[in-house]
């Protein structure tokens, strides 16, 4: 909570500290990309994504803009081993695809063609529900799994460099929120027991490496 506090105030200052018009750069810049996306969850596999960022150079060190990401990631395997003697399930999950609306600034270490920046984001983050698409029981029977979707506000700290028109980026994408995880299993194992239920809770962050192109915002004659 504490480090979140933190984050928190950060943004807040980055946001309140860039009102003042850029004299060396133009106003408007837009930026569009591609990015490599890493989940924390082990029920998701990597995946990629398409960004669109407007933002407005409002100082010559400070942008702030709004960012529109789509995410598309693929379900892992996982094992689960349950108190009944059930011994291992193993299941896939399908995973569609989520999204993120957030208000970002960046501020710029250095003026020139190339720029070194840190930023932050705060916005909404949304993600699909996931089903089961394959299960194998060592000890026979069925299950089912399924993960519910989510809606969290969240944050993102970003570091990056701009050059020229090209843009790359890292981000940690936090969010406020966990998905659960339930499994299901009937009719299986030796002990007797018809049914058992498990629950596991996963983390919804994950971490983006981004290539952009943008439009504008380059340094006024």
């Amino acid at each position: 909570m504490k480090k979140l506090t933190i984050l928190t105030f950060l943004s807040l200052f980055l946001f309140l500290e860039g009102y003042s018009q850029a004299e060396n750069y133009r106003f408007v810049r837009f930026d569009f990309g591609f990015s490599y996306v890493k989940p924390m969850s082990s029920r998701v596999s990597n995946g990629f994504g398409f960004t669109l960022e407007p933002k407005f150079q409002v100082s010559d060190k400070h942008t702030i803009g709004v960012r529109t990401g789509f995410y598309f990631m693929s379900g892992n395997s996982l094992n689960y081993i349950d108190a009944y003697d059930f011994e291992t399930t193993s299941t896939e999950l399908s995973v569609g695809g989520a999204f993120n609306f957030s208000f970002f600034n960046e501020y710029f270490l250095t003026e020139g063609q190339g720029r070194p920046f840190v930023g932050i984001g705060l916005g909404f983050y949304g993600g699909g529900s996931a089903s089961v698409t394959s299960a194998t029981i060592v000890g026979g029977g069925t299950a089912d799994v399924g993960a519910d979707g989510y809606a969290s506000l969240g944050l993102s700290p970003t570091v990056g460099f701009h050059f020229g028109f090209m843009k790359l980026t890292a981000s940690y994408h936090y969010l406020f929120s966990e998905t659960e995880v339930n499994v299901d299993v009937r009719d299986a194992g030796p002990s007797g027991v018809s049914s058992v239920s498990l629950i596991q809770n996963e983390r919804n962050d994950f971490i983006e490496f981004k290539l952009m192109l943008g439009f504008g915002g380059g340094r006024k004659k």
